[in-house]
């Protein structure tokens, strides 16, 4: 009986519905693509935490635009456009907001920048009276 046993412990259990596998970050849209062309690919709901309905007990998501903010900077005389964008989901992605933001750089409406680095060397040229 315990040979017969033994062996069912080593089959593959199925996945449970129900449970949502962690949620991946989507691809980073590539240099050069329109504003326009980003926000097409990058503005979606995102999951940012959970609320317990008191009736039912169950938790309920709570959701947010996936653009989280938007700022102008001008350097040494180019004006460029950032956009914050939210990614991946609450329950997948630990951390505070800040580290899920990634940011998208635009320069004459192209992007030219698609993460924290990117924005970081950009503000690093940045003068202390353009600030």
């Amino acid at each position: 009986m315990l040979v017969f046993l033994s062996g069912c412990s080593t089959m593959d259990l199925p996945k449970v519905s129900g449970f949502a596998s962690p949620a991946r970050p989507a691809a980073l849209p590539s240099l050069g693509l329109t504003r326009k062309e980003v926000s097409a690919l990058m503005t979606r709901p995102v999951t940012v935490g959970y609320q317990i309905d008191p009736s039912t007990g169950l938790s309920k998501p709570i959701t947010a635009n996936s653009l989280y903010g938007t700022e102008i900077l001008i350097i040494g005389g180019e004006t460029y456009i950032v956009d914050q964008y939210i990614t991946g989901d609450a329950g997948a992605v630990r951390g505070s907001l800040e580290d899920r933001l990634v940011p998208m750089v635009f320069k004459n409406d192209l992007l030219v920048g698609n993460s924290q680095a990117a924005l970081d060397g950009l503000k690093a040229k940045q003068k202390p009276d353009e600030k």
